[in-house]
């Protein structure tokens, strides 16, 4: 029942939010894919504090709509920011937060860090796999040591870049003390105007098993990280 819901919330927000910027790799869900995100999100950390690293997808909104979630979403652009806030009161979220930030600045606050998070970073094509992993550093960075995230990953196997990032972000979440709990294979998501036709992702669901071990990511300037 929550998932019909959530679909026809998903139809009425996904051609209303502000257009993607495919210069720093972003684009956006699809309805369907919308709609997926924002249940599996809200049904594997209900009842947790949940981290967003940007959502311009606006699966937070989703996810928070129907499941017992505490939301912050930092964000950099502010057209993004405004229309989470937007729909945020429109719906009367409670325990929904919106950050206007670079992720490059974000430090953590004061009080009770977040349980859990969810990024879809973008997808490095053309930079190793930088963008990728430095999400998630700063989502370990800024979450309790032992928390767990949703990270979401370019499942394109014919693509020879995607498969290079996937081995480059396993080997970091293992560095990290990560173990791998799934990979959304059942579920693809899909996007609109993508750069390289018919691009797919899949979700990789983490846990930080030990906290002892910590690799950071090197920060890069500029567009340098995104692509």
């Amino acid at each position: 029942m929550r998932y019909a819901t959530a679909a026809r919330l998903a139809d009425h927000i996904a051609p209303r939010r502000p257009e993607n910027d495919p210069s720093l790799e972003q684009f956006l869900m699809q309805s369907g894919s919308l709609a997926y995100q924002g249940a599996t999100v809200g049904r594997i950390f209900e009842g947790r504090s949940v981290l967003f690293l940007g959502d311009d997808d606006h699966v937070s909104v989703i996810a928070a709509a129907f499941f017992d979630l505490a939301v912050i979403v930092y964000e950099v652009d502010p057209r993004v920011a405004d229309s989470l806030r937007g729909w945020a009161s429109r719906l009367s979220l409670r325990n929904y937060r919106v950050v206007v930030s670079d992720i490059r600045s974000i430090e953590r606050e004061a009080g009770q860090p977040a349980e859990a998070f969810y990024i879809n970073p973008p997808f490095s094509s053309k930079n190793g796999g930088h963008g990728l992993r430095y999400w998630v550093s700063k989502a370990l960075q800024l979450c309790t040591p032992t928390c767990e995230g949703i990270v979401v990953m370019p499942a394109n196997e014919d693509l020879d870049w995607v498969n290079h990032n996937w081995v480059s972000v396993q080997r970091f979440v293992s560095d990290n003390g990560c173990r791998i709990l799934s990979v959304g294979e059942d579920q693809l998501q899909t996007y609109d105007g993508t750069n390289d036709e018919g691009m797919r992702s899949q979700n990789l669901h983490i846990r930080r098993i030990d906290p002892s071990r910590v690799l950071e990511e090197p920060m890069r300037g500029g567009e340098n990280l995104y692509r």
